[in-house]
């Protein structure tokens, strides 16, 4: 009995960890990936390694790293953000940081967290606007 206890512990553990962090495919090419609560250091070295396992194998170009479900940002949380996309760029990619609220943007600028070179949008459909027209796509509307 113990042991399925464990078992079963184990697998709910594993899938927490999955939907708490999705990586979403946008459109060939670009995946989002949206950032919800806070994260332990568990959950940022989840986070990271998703992100990059997903991003290879759907051979991605961009991800979308969306802040809109954050509530605070920790300096923590940032470093892990800038690791991923540090790592991203080595294997190829882009990343963009979306749904920055004006909170967080004090609270980035107040830090020591450097966003040199990063697109920033204040939301996810600027952010998906612009990767899909670097991926070489257009969006028209369509004629009625």
């Amino acid at each position: 009995m113990e042991q399925k206890v464990k078992e079963r512990t184990e697998e709910l553990s594993i899938l927490v960890n999955e939907l708490s962090t999705p990586i979403i495919p946008v459109l060939s090419g670009i995946l989002v990936v949206p950032l919800i609560g806070n994260f332990s250091d568990e959950r940022v070295s989840n986070f990271i390694e998703r992100s990059l396992l997903e991003f290879s194998r759907q051979k991605a170009n961009y991800l979308l790293i969306d802040l809109t479900g954050v509530k605070g940002l920790d300096t923590y949380t940032m470093d892990g953000i800038q690791k991923l996309i540090l790592s991203i760029r080595l294997i190829g990619g882009e990343c963009f940081i979306v749904g920055i609220s004006a909170d967080q943007a004090i609270q980035i600028s107040k830090s020591n967290i450097q966003l040199k070179n990063i697109h920033t949008f204040s939301t996810l459909q600027h952010g998906v606007e612009f990767a899909v027209e670097q991926n070489g796509f257009e969006i028209k509307r369509k004629k009625e």
